[in-house]
């Protein structure tokens, strides 16, 4: 459900939870109208200062430019079946249509960053991972694979060795995977000091990866793993890429 009013904001609430889960700003206009679009997976607002504005309803990103009109916009109204719509501006009656996205939505995290995404090499069908602030998931066109594994993942890759099905993920205390699609998790690799693991580069044939975190303020370190087991390498004094 979404409401407006005097305040300046859109709200949406799930209406299983009565969780508010979008608060849109009309930028200090007062809401007099609002309503989904019928085929768009859009909101549409319009306020008292002359403005429609559209957001992703899932996501709450402002979609296209507002339509500005002369006097005082009231409540918009939707041809059934239709994203065209009236607006009563002013004196005046608009029919105006809803824009098209800028691209399609895969996956709407609301609240969380997207830290890392990679695609699967070589392998039958697609499926996208991508990881966040204590979660990481895998989708593909027909059903996503959610893991809760507790630590904040920095990166992620698939394992460039399509015989191993697995996600290589980078942490704060080092580099982990997972099995695809059970989402079978293995014990942490150390990072040999290197602190949190914020880029994993798989090496094209599969036998190894390299990891990269900063061992200091002025240093990153990269460090050469061997597949499959990633076991860390002798304790050497690596190059720093300053």
């Amino acid at each position: 459900m979404a409401a407006t009013g005097p305040e300046g904001f859109v709200r949406v609430i799930d209406l299983v939870t009565n969780r508010e889960v979008l608060e849109l700003s009309l930028m200090g206009a007062y809401g007099n109208g609002v309503a989904f679009a019928l085929k768009q997976p859009f909101l549409v607002a319009s306020d008292g200062d002359g403005n429609v504005r559209f957001w992703h309803r899932d996501t709450g990103q402002p979609i296209g430019i507002p339509l500005r009109f002369h006097g005082e916009v009231t409540r918009m109204r939707f041809r059934p079946g239709s994203d065209e719509f009236a607006v009563p501006a002013g004196d005046s009656v608009y029919l105006c249509t809803a824009p098209d996205p800028p691209a399609d939505l895969i996956s709407a995290g609301r609240g969380v960053r997207v830290r890392g995404l990679d695609s699967r090499p070589r392998a039958t069908g697609s499926r996208l991972p991508t990881t966040g602030p204590s979660t990481c998931s895998t989708r593909t066109s027909k059903r996503p694979l959610a893991l809760n594994h507790g630590s904040d993942a920095l990166t992620i890759r698939f394992d460039t060795n399509a015989a191993r099905s697995r996600v290589l993920r980078g942490t704060r205390n080092g580099f982990d995977w997972f099995t695809v699609p059970d989402g079978t998790k293995t014990e942490p690799t150390a990072s040999l000091g290197l602190g949190r693991v914020h880029r994993l580069e798989p090496l094209r044939d599969g036998t190894g990866s390299w990891s990269w975190g900063p061992r200091s303020s002025r240093a990153t370190i990269p460090v050469l793993y061997s597949a499959p087991h990633y076991q860390p390498p002798p304790r050497t004094s690596p190059r720093a890429w300053t």
